[in-house]
């Protein structure tokens, strides 16, 4: 994944086509796909940009320690 993700027009193009297809190929809806593609492409951004600043906090936080048992001599 990028470190920073864009929502480009060709992203939302890709998936405007995926639900002109889901939806059967119906005329006249291209408008209503793109701003649904805008919406859904916007709303990945979100996800991913979420996810990014959670493992980067994640990151920051010191990793446990593995407690081993001594055997005995």
């Amino acid at each position: 994944m990028p470190a920073k993700q864009t929502v480009t027009d060709q992203l939302i193009a890709e998936i405007a086509h995926k639900l002109w297809i889901d939806e059967g190929h119906p005329e006249g809806k291209a408008d209503d796909h793109w701003f649904k593609a805008l919406e859904i492409a916007h709303a990945k951004k979100i996800v991913a940009a979420k996810k990014m600043a959670a493992k980067a906090e994640a990151d920051k936080k010191p990793a446990a320690k593995k407690i081993t048992a001594k055997k005995a001599a």
